[in-house]
């Protein structure tokens, strides 16, 4: 199970089954689940660990991998464990995420501590930026 209180101030509760986001003026939760149809989904149901990042990005640690939630993305982006590439996760089983003081992301799996994350979500901010550049250039009535 995980607790996070994010930079907007919203709760999220990560169980067995899934991810929870309480909206206070309705009283009630947002649910996200695990979809085998749905590539966006969350990767598992068992969130072990979350993280806000300062660019606002949600990490969400699961038995299965390692989540990225964008905000004003309807998407979740996945990153596991490849044992043919040396640059990917150490393991599935993503037991914490931090981000030190400089914005590198460390995440600890069931086989140790990711000590060059960068490698790993380098090219998520590079597509993330891609992706904002051209909402913003739709939103322009470029495209």
């Amino acid at each position: 199970w995980a607790l996070l209180e994010d930079r907007q101030g919203r709760l999220w509760v990560g169980t067995g089954g899934g991810l929870d986001r309480f909206v206070p003026a309705e009283e009630r939760f947002v649910h996200y689940r695990h979809d085998p149809d749905d590539d966006a989904s969350l990767s598992h149901g068992g969130i072990l660990s979350l993280l806000d990042d300062r660019h606002g990005t949600l990490w969400v640690g699961t038995q299965t991998g390692l989540d990225a939630r964008t905000p004003g993305m309807d998407r979740v982006e996945h990153y596991r464990h490849d044992p043919n590439d040396g640059d990917t996760l150490s393991n599935d089983v993503i037991r914490d995420v931090l981000e030190d003081s400089q914005g590198r992301l460390w995440v600890a799996t069931d086989e140790g501590l990711v000590s060059d994350p960068e490698k790993i979500i380098e090219g998520f901010h590079e597509e993330l930026r891609a992706m904002q550049e051209l909402a913003a250039g739709m939103a322009a009535g470029g495209g």
